[in-house]
């Protein structure tokens, strides 16, 4: 949770793999579309306009290579984080 507070939401964008629910709540994902990814119905992926989060990535990992590509692309997503599930935190 502590690693949520370290983006800035509406700012920062959020790439987080299927262990983050409590960040998807800080970063104003609404409830009903975590529930519904959860339920397994696809309307549960469809982020909000303003909600700067991608959506979920369920393989462990590769939440890295997709935050990497956004922070790198031309587009200017400069402000790019991506959550980790071991003690390193998060990875800008």
């Amino acid at each position: 949770l502590g690693s949520g507070f370290a983006l800035r939401p509406g700012i920062d964008w959020l790439v987080p793999c299927y262990r983050e629910n409590a960040a998807l709540f800080l970063h104003n994902m609404p409830e009903t579309h975590i529930l519904l990814h959860w339920a397994g119905d696809e309307r549960g992926n469809a982020i909000p306009p303003g909600v700067n989060i991608t959506p979920i990535a369920i393989p462990i990992g590769t939440q890295m290579l997709h935050a990497t590509g956004m922070a790198r692309s031309p587009s200017g997503h400069r402000s790019v984080g991506a959550m980790r599930d071991d003690a390193d935190g998060w990875a800008p």
